[in-house]
C-alpha cells in the first residue's frame, strides 16, 4: 500500500481521536497502556538494556520505557512525514534524547544484529505488517538468549474473511495469535501479553 494512503488514515485517525472518541473509549486504551507498562516495569531491566519497539509511530511507548528505566532503546518504523515528526518531537522531549534511536524499516527485516535486543515490544502494530511470520521470525532471530518480547494487539472472536481495510491487513483470534507463538515461551497471557525466550 502507498504509504500516503497510510498518511491519509492515520491523520483521519488523529483528528478522530481528538474530537469524537468517548470517555469510556479513552480510559480503556489508558488501561491497556497503563497494564503493559506494569509489565514492562516488573522485568529486571537494566540500564544496559537495548529496548527495541517494532512499529513504534510517535514513540508513545518507547520514551517512557526510556526514561523509567533508565535504559536504551531504538524505534523501527517505516515513518515518513507526519509520523517521522511526531516521533522526533516526543524524543526531542525525552530526557535521554542521546540513549534513542530512530531505524526507518519494517517488521518483516530488522536491521539489528542476532541476539542483541533485551526487549522487544509491538503495541498495536502487529495487524499493519504484511507477513506476521516473518516479523515473529526477526523478533525471535534479535532477541538476546534472556531477552522478552511483549505484544499488545487487539484481537477478534472469529477471522473476518472479508476483512479489506488497507492499512490493517490482518485480524487476530487469541489462537491464530498463540500459533505464531511457537518459537517463544509465554510467561503471561492478558491484554497485555509477555514472551520469553528461550524456546518451548
Amino acid at each position: 500500500m502507498a504509504y500516503s494512503k497510510w498518511e491519509q488514515k492515520l491523520s483521519a485517525f488523529k483528528s478522530w481521536r481528538k474530537k469524537d472518541v468517548s470517555e469510556s473509549q479513552r480510559l480503556t486504551w489508558n488501561y491497556l497502556k497503563d497494564s503493559f507498562l506494569e509489565m514492562v516495569s516488573e522485568l529486571p531491566i537494566g540500564k544496559n538494556w537495548l529496548c527495541l519497539d517494532v512499529g513504534c509511530g510517535s514513540g508513545c511507548y518507547l520514551s517512557e520505557i526510556v526514561q523509567q528505566h533508565n535504559c536504551r532503546g531504538i524505534g523501527l518504523d517505516p515513518l515518513k512525514g507526519s509520523s517521522l515528526e511526531a516521533f522526533k518531537n516526543r524524543i526531542s522531549a525525552c530526557k535521554k534524547l542521546s540513549e534513542v534511536g530512530l531505524i526507518q524499516s519494517i517488521g518483516e527485516h530488522l536491521p539489528v544484529t542476532d541476539n542483541s535486543i533485551n526487549l522487544c515490544i509491538m503495541t498495536g502494530a502487529l495487524d499493519h505488517v504484511a507477513n506476521p511470520e516473518q516479523t515473529f521470525k526477526e523478533i525471535h532471530r534479535i532477541l538476546a538468549p534472556e531477552g522478552y518480547f511483549l505484544l499488545l494487539q487487539s484481537v477478534v472472536k472469529k477471522l473476518n474473511v472479508h476483512h479489506d481495510d488497507e492499512t490493517h491487513v490482518n485480524e487476530f483470534t487469541v489462537a491464530s495469535l498463540k500459533a505464531l507463538f511457537k518459537n517463544f515461551k509465554i510467561l503471561k497471557l492478558t491484554e497485555a501479553t509477555a514472551f520469553r525466550l528461550p524456546c518451548l
